[in-house]
């Protein structure tokens, strides 16, 4: 009788123990599958980041070939078409395809062009996740046409005061 109690007990302290290791294994995998999707996420942001900031140069340098292009005055429109193709083309440099342009105003006068966009970055980590980040970045600038023959200017970032464009 002894013998059976015995040999329960083992095996009722063995299935617990089991029990727990499972548990305890599954919450493991759980948190680094978690752990997965949080360091994708930051990864995707900061590709957005980074994209915000190489473009905030790239509309300066659309700004300033636009304005070379049109006998140095200031079209929104050309503007807007050059910064397209700029960005556009930038993003697909930097990050192969998963970052893209979602849209693009150019607006403002000469002392205070504001070109809109939206960047959307995204991962695909197979049918069960995606994970996408779409913002809005406004890069301000100021353009000061000193001279139109030859053509004289200079394009600066209104955020930091920095001289971009000297030409």
């Amino acid at each position: 009788m002894r013998r059976g109690i015995y040999s329960s007990t083992i095996a009722l302290t063995a299935l617990v123990l089991a029990i727990a290791l499972i548990a305890t294994t599954s919450e493991r995998l759980a948190l680094e599958e978690k752990s997965v999707y949080s360091d994708v996420l930051l990864e995707v942001k900061g590709q957005w980041q980074n994209s915000a900031r190489v473009l905030d140069k790239a509309a300066s340098d659309a700004i300033a070939d636009t304005i070379v292009d049109e006998s140095c005055a200031y079209n929104p429109d050309s503007v807007d078409n050059t910064a397209r193709q700029y960005f556009s083309q930038t993003l697909n440099e930097l990050w192969n395809g998963t970052c893209s342009l979602t849209s693009l105003v150019v607006s403002g006068s000469v002392d205070n062009i504001a070109v809109t966009t939206t960047i959307s970055c995204s991962k695909y980590l197979g049918s069960e996740f995606d994970v996408r980040y779409d913002k809005k970045a406004i890069f301000s600038k100021d353009v000061d046409i000193t001279n139109i023959s030859p053509c004289k200017f200079t394009v600066t970032d209104i955020a930091s005061g920095i001289v971009e464009v000297d030409y």
